[in-house]
């Protein structure tokens, strides 16, 4: 069932990715008032299609995935970590650690040096994969020889389990936010379609081999398969120990390269927040000002010399306040030390992820602006009975993403909400 589920989200990942490509055909020749935090193309869009509210939206759920990623790499970090002998840290004290450690590196201000990690983080993981695959022959491949499916059932055990599965799926497939960087980086953009379906297929393959057979070898392990594949490797080997620490570290080094687009999102609309309300303060200053010199009797040069500069240019001569920077990146790194520390759930935190936040990218997001940018306007204009039924297919795809996203995560959330009040763990 898991690779039935996973081509059908993969397959819809490459429709919205399609819808999201026509849109942005469509919208490159709307403006955009000067005022507004345009952050990326995806904002641009939903500006368009959606005005404010929209690009507010979709900010927002780009913002909460990318730090929810960052919870999600400090978590792995202690995880990997508090089963090791050595270290005697509880799980909580080592997310503290990754939060110290983090730090610096948020602050540092310079992350290009840090761009070439994403490179040692993709080989560690395609070397843990290995590793896990190996260990789980050497060490449970007599069993699934003798008894290969009998533990292993094809439809997940309830509900929750299947919104928890269709979480993890919608997170690990969510292309649609990353299709314009990938559009404009490609030199020949009339193949985007084929390199969306090939991405996507080679993604399947891999979590379908690496995801498979993972769950038929570690099946047979007293602690069952884990929510994070990496905590399956034993810690009997050095090499298994290795690769242990190496993704600790990973996961350390990559947390900054995740942290920073949405740090600087809302540092920006902090910024324009506080220049509105410079020029607020200046045009209020100046109200002022035009009732007083009716009753002022200085002569008007004496006023002039003292007021008229820092009319001319509130937002450069207002007051010189802290940069916000260092607070802000202080406080978020805070934020999702804390959220690892009181939900140090991999799975959870992913599989909320996916539901709300991705699945919002993915599946409602491209339907609705698709319909509101091109079907609809089509539609309105006299459309032929083709592109009528392309209204047909952005509607149900919206119900369909709603849907999916709206039961999802309301399974999801009743259920850890429900092992919180069994007072059982992960």
């Amino acid at each position: 069932m898991g690779p039935v589920i996973c081509a059908v989200i993969a397959t819809w990942n490459a429709v919205a990715c399609a819808m999201m490509i026509e849109c942005k055909e469509h919208a490159l020749d709307q403006t955009i008032p000067s005022h507004m935090c345009v952050s990326s193309t995806y904002s641009r869009i939903a500006y368009v299609g959606l005005g404010w509210l929209g690009m507010a939206i979709t900010d927002l759920s780009v913002i909460v995935t990318l730090l929810g990623v960052c919870v999600a790499y400090q978590i792995t970090f202690s995880s990997l970590l508090s089963a090791v002998p050595a270290i005697s840290l509880s799980g909580q004290a080592l997310t503290c650690v990754s939060g110290m450690l983090v730090l610096p590196l948020c602050l540092s201000g310079s992350f290009r040096s840090l761009s070439s990690l994403s490179l040692l983080g993709l080989l560690c993981l395609c070397l843990g994969s290995l590793a896990i695959l190996y260990f789980g022959f050497c060490s449970y491949g007599s069993a699934v020889y003798s008894d290969p499916f009998s533990q292993l059932s094809a439809w997940p055990a309830n509900a929750s389990a299947l919104a928890s599965f269709v979480g993890i799926a919608a997170f690990c497939f969510g292309l649609p936010p990353l299709a314009f960087p990938l559009q404009e980086s490609m030199q020949d953009k009339s193949q985007f379609n084929l390199a969306v379906a090939a991405a996507l297929l080679f993604v399947w393959t891999v979590y379908v081999v690496i995801g498979d057979l993972g769950a038929l070898l570690y099946v047979h392990s007293a602690q069952g398969v884990a929510e994070n594949v990496l905590s399956d490797l034993p810690m009997s080997s050095p090499l298994a120990l290795a690769v242990r620490l190496c993704m600790a570290m990973v996961c350390v080094l990559t947390f900054p390269l995740t942290f920073l687009p949405p740090a600087q999102m809302i540092q920006k609309y902090l910024q324009i927040s506080r220049r509105e309300a410079c020029e607020k303060a200046a045009m209020s200053k100046a109200a002022v000002r035009g009732y007083g010199s009716l009753q002022s009797t200085r002569p008007a040069a004496d006023r002039d010399a003292e007021e008229d500069a820092p009319l001319l240019s509130p937002a450069t001569t207002a007051p010189e306040t802290p940069a916000v920077s260092p607070a802000l990146h202080c406080a978020l790194v805070a934020a999702c030390t804390c959220a690892a520390v009181f939900v140090p759930c991999f799975a959870t935190v992913i599989s909320v992820l996916g539901a709300m936040t991705v699945a919002l990218l993915s599946f409602v997001l491209p339907p609705l602006l698709h319909l509101a940018i091109v079907s609809y306007p089509r539609y309105v204009a006299g459309a032929r009975q083709a592109e009528r039924w392309q209204l047909g297919v952005d509607v149900v795809l919206l119900v369909c993403g709603l849907l999916l996203s709206a039961l999802s995560s309301f399974l999801i959330v009743a259920q850890a909400a429900a092992k919180v009040r069994a007072g059982e763990g992960c």
